[in-house]
């Protein structure tokens, strides 16, 4: 093992973490971010939990590479949040999937539904769907911000749950409302980020156009998000 040395992406996600939290990692795969977590003194404890034995397999060297032991870190072979309540986690990291994904693995545990609880989320795709389902389900994203990786600017959220239910507009739902009205457009990979967006929906957009099933409302979004150019 060369690096356990989390990507820009699970250092944004990390820099949510509370001081003192108890952390549960979803989908930990090697498990760099607990431990870098837990190394730095960040914290005292996190369960890292993956719905595969291999990705545990790789978490249980890392861990022991650098030294942590089972009393610190807990690995458990469950898909997504099942069983982790037991754990009594106070911050919780879903990263590296599918926005539809996290938003199927929170509507499946309801214990998150707890005002105390921070939820920091990092879709690899499809964030606007993650955003709809936060809004629509009685969930407050306090800010988010942009890490990249390679080629690709990624967004990470961190949550609270409040109540209530709210429906995003397409242009606060794709782009997120702390970059359409807040201090997230002042990121310097702002602008990189919403570059790859407008690409996404002007593909999609074009190919509609081309069977004539374009909408006002995909023509108004790509419209917004051309406005912050």
């Amino acid at each position: 093992m060369k690096s356990v040395t989390p990507d820009a992406r699970l250092r944004a996600a990390a820099g949510f973490v509370r001081q003192g939290a108890r952390l549960a990692d979803i989908g930990t795969d090697h498990a760099y971010l607990p431990v870098s977590l837990l190394r730095g003194g960040r914290i005292p404890f996190a369960v890292a939990s993956d719905i595969s034995a291999g990705p545990l397999a790789h978490a249980r060297e890392t861990a022991a590479f650098v030294g942590i032991g089972e009393d610190r870190l807990a690995l458990v072979l469950t898909p997504g949040l099942r069983g982790i309540e037991a754990y009594r986690p106070t911050d919780i990291t879903v990263c590296g999937m599918g926005g539809e994904m996290i938003a199927a693995i929170l509507a499946e545990a309801p214990f998150v539904r707890d005002t105390d609880i921070r939820l920091i989320l990092q879709p690899m795709s499809r964030a606007q769907v993650l955003r709809q389902y936060l809004a629509e389900n009685g969930f407050v994203i306090e800010c988010e911000t942009l890490a990249r990786v390679k080629r690709h600017v990624y967004t990470c959220l961190c949550v609270h749950y409040r109540g209530g239910r709210e429906t995003l507009s397409p242009l606060d739902a794709y782009l997120g409302a702390y970059y359409t009205r807040g201090a997230g457009r002042e990121h310097p990979l702002f602008p990189a980020y919403l570059a790859e967006q407008i690409a996404t929906v002007r593909r999609r957009v074009s190919g509609l156009r081309s069977v004539s099933a374009t909408t006002a409302e995909d023509e108004e979004l790509l419209a917004g998000m051309e406005a912050y150019l």
